[in-house]
């Protein structure tokens, strides 16, 4: 979650991760309850230290967590629908008539994504795009004869090329290994000697696309 139309930056880093944590789990209605978020932050924060409850160190921090809490939803403007990529990949895939196995490397790709900034950089649909770009070079799936996959929902190709480059960085700093039961991987590309890995899927990385595959 961002917070960009504020222009007061004093506000500390733990509290707004913290309360964006909190509301965050409302949203996607898996809430958390404040005791326990307080109690792992604090930890966090003090070298393991326990937080005990119903003193005023607790009580001060709540208070904080829920100020920050409603300081981050006047900056959203209290918009509070999230749209995901996954709606968009699925219409992508049934319009290549793409099969499961293509589609859970795309998932993959998505999966990862999420532990990045991606999200507040490109719409879900570029991101669904990309995705599906970069699973189909690694099942090297054959696209059938049709429009380029960044035409499908309006996006511009040099926008496109840039959401799947930022994909591809996310691997760029994994250390080289095997992944057990990950069965896909791609040979690395002429010019880089590095191999990279992830949970859901093995790409090549240390390649910056300049070029999208042809249809």
């Amino acid at each position: 979650m961002s917070y960009p139309f504020s222009e007061d930056k004093s506000y500390a880093q733990q509290k707004i991760a913290t309360a964006a944590l909190f509301l965050a789990g409302k949203v996607e209605q898996t809430p958390a309850k404040v005791d326990r978020l307080l109690v792992e932050t604090h930890k966090l924060l003090h070298h393991h230290k326990e937080l005990q409850l119903n003193t005023q160190e607790f009580h001060d921090m709540k208070q904080s967590i829920l100020q920050h809490e409603e300081l981050l939803l006047e900056n959203i403007g209290f918009v509070m629908k999230v749209e995901h990529p996954y709606s968009h990949l699925k219409q992508l895939i049934g319009r290549i008539n793409g099969d499961r196995a293509l589609a859970k490397i795309a998932y993959g790709f998505i999966n990862d994504s999420l532990r990045t900034p991606l999200c507040l950089l490109y719409k879900p649909s570029c991101i669904a795009a990309a995705a599906l770009q970069l699973a189909v070079e690694v099942a090297k799936f054959k696209m059938p004869a049709q429009q380029p996959l960044w035409e499908f929902f309006g996006e511009s190709q040099p926008e496109f090329v840039d959401c799947v480059n930022h994909i591809m960085s996310a691997y760029e700093h994994v250390q080289e290994e095997t992944v057990p039961g990950v069965p896909y991987f791609i040979e690395p590309h002429p010019e880089t000697q590095t191999n990279a890995c992830s949970p859901s899927c093995v790409p090549h990385a240390g390649t910056r696309r300049t070029f999208v595959t042809s249809y």
